[in-house]
């Protein structure tokens, strides 16, 4: 016969109560960090005159000219910071899409919107999912931050 720890057996489930904002703010940074990721991954042909350029990515000619990392010169010299920030994000929208595709399982969404907890075995993936996406996010401003700003 097995060990059964009374301890495990004793304690509450563990339960989630997800605030809409936070599902927003996910979905937000889901689909603005894939959006930022395909154009450095697409580069050179989402810089200006590049043929994904007109259709897609016309809004990051101004960032780029305005950000020198995003720009042509960047690109051409190789520089890599842009290529760590765009590795890190493709890790923290992973985690926003894990977040999401948590809450979408059956009745988890509806309890977010109807502001209940969500209980069960997913529970805590679901927190830690949402924690470490904010952690992911705010260490990759820091150091985006520090290598973006002119001295």
């Amino acid at each position: 016969m097995p060990c059964r720890s009374t301890y495990f057996t004793s304690m509450m489930p563990y339960t989630h109560k997800p605030r809409s904002w936070i599902a927003v703010w996910c979905l937000v940074g889901l689909l603005s960090g894939w959006y930022d990721v395909l154009y450095v991954c697409l580069r050179p042909h989402s810089l200006p005159g590049g043929r994904w350029h007109a259709p897609f990515f016309r809004p990051m000619e101004q960032w780029a000219a305005f950000d020198n990392l995003y720009g042509a010169q960047a690109c051409i010299q190789g520089d890599t910071v842009l290529s760590t920030k765009t590795s890190i994000s493709c890790f923290e929208v992973n985690l926003h899409l894990a977040y999401l595709c948590q809450l979408a399982r059956p009745g988890a969404l509806r309890s977010t919107l109807e502001g209940r907890c969500v209980t069960g075995r997913f529970a805590p993936q679901i927190a830690l999912c949402g924690l470490l996406a904010f952690v992911v996010q705010t260490v990759k401003q820091m150091f985006y931050s520090r290598f973006s700003i002119p001295r």
